[in-house]
């Protein structure tokens, strides 16, 4: 299946609610004590797992330092739960940014989709800061069956499409995502609108030579009118069309890749959004030039070697790192609660 962009539009971000020392108010942070490897500081986490329907154990619970965490391979820890009792899951990190997430077992991932991500940064000092703007962080949301267009990429001639699914019982309504992409840009326009049945028709004449990327998301009752995933039930991520002359264009172009190729300029961030001031960033990797030039979470990146990064998209600044020589420093400028900081990071390949 392809990774889903929209998943950032609608907003995905991590939540934490516990400690090396117990649980304590998220969001937080805790002084870690030392861990058994040198370097390393002993973090703990206890939470339960929920599902938004019917229970489907056993579940995985991943800590990562990579926020692709669909590859249990890159885990660099992992703990299986059977019930909804509260679990435990522990290692000893050294200083870095991580993500800890919860998926289905291996053949039942048909059924739910994995969880949203929390993000956990350790300072060389041992302090773990907790980022958790979620109240349910490890809840599985049910995984919704698309019946129209083929979610794979047909291709549609219609000049306003109608998209049609399953519906799910509980849902008082539906949300509807959408992101145009053309060849070579990946982050084009992008729209929403909601229905209480099971079908919507795209409000407006779709462009030619495009492909559309759409969710659909099923609401609880009561749900605020915004898009985002914590008032799901359910979801179908990442289903796509093409219209005339799309998947032409795109058979042409190199698709656009989310992360880079081994070997690439590397900084070792994830930028979470753009902000009026420049570059906020959601996570900092552990051992990565990034953490090495001392950058955290929630540091707003305000230039690059000189350059205002206030109005630059996420897309655009990865590609600005990926044109830097390995071996270059780029200077940077940033806030940190406001205050204004200065750094540098020794650019390094993409290990």
């Amino acid at each position: 299946m392809r990774s889903s962009r929209l998943l950032v539009i609608a907003g995905i971000v991590a939540s934490w609610t516990g400690s090396a020392q117990g649980q304590v108010p998220s969001p937080g942070t805790e002084q870690l004590s030392p861990g058994k490897l040198p370097g390393t500081f002993a973090f703990s986490y206890t939470n339960a797992i929920q599902f938004t329907q019917e229970p489907a154990f056993p579940v995985t619970v991943v800590i990562t330092n990579d926020p692709v965490v669909n590859d249990l391979k890159k885990a660099l820890v992992t703990a299986t739960v059977t019930d909804s009792n509260p679990f435990t899951i522990s290692a000893d990190l050294p200083p870095g940014g991580y993500w800890l997430s919860a998926q289905m077992a291996p053949g039942k991932d048909a059924l739910y989709w994995g969880s949203g991500m929390i993000n956990i940064f350790i300072t060389p000092q041992g302090v773990a800061t907790i980022h958790d703007p979620l109240h349910h962080p490890l809840t599985l949301a049910k995984k919704m069956t698309v019946l129209s267009p083929d979610w794979k990429g047909a291709e549609v001639t219609e000049k306003r499409p109608v998209l049609k699914w399953q519906p799910l019982p509980g849902a008082d309504s539906y949300r509807i995502m959408w992101l145009v992409e053309r060849p070579g840009q990946p982050y084009g326009p992008s729209g929403n609108g909601s229905t209480r049945d099971t079908q919507y028709q795209m409000p407006e004449d779709v462009q030619l030579g495009c492909r559309y990327e759409w969710s659909v998301w099923a609401e609880r009752p009561g749900a605020p009118d915004t898009p985002f995933p914590e008032h799901a039930l359910g979801y179908w991520s990442a289903a796509y069309f093409y219209t005339p002359g799309g998947k032409e264009a795109f058979l042409r172009h190199e698709p656009h890749r989310m992360t880079s190729r081994k070997g690439a300029a590397y900084f070792g961030v994830s930028p979470g959004q753009s902000l009026p001031q420049g570059i906020l960033l959601m996570n900092v990797i552990a051992g990565s030039p990034a953490f090495a030039a001392g950058l955290e979470p929630e540091d707003i990146l305000t230039s690059f070697n000189g350059k205002p990064l206030a109005g630059v998209t996420t897309n655009d600044f990865v590609a600005m790192v990926r044109r830097q020589a390995i071996g270059s420093v780029v200077k940077l400028d940033y806030l940190r609660n406001g205050v204004k900081e200065t750094t540098q990071v020794t650019v390094a390949a993409m290990p």
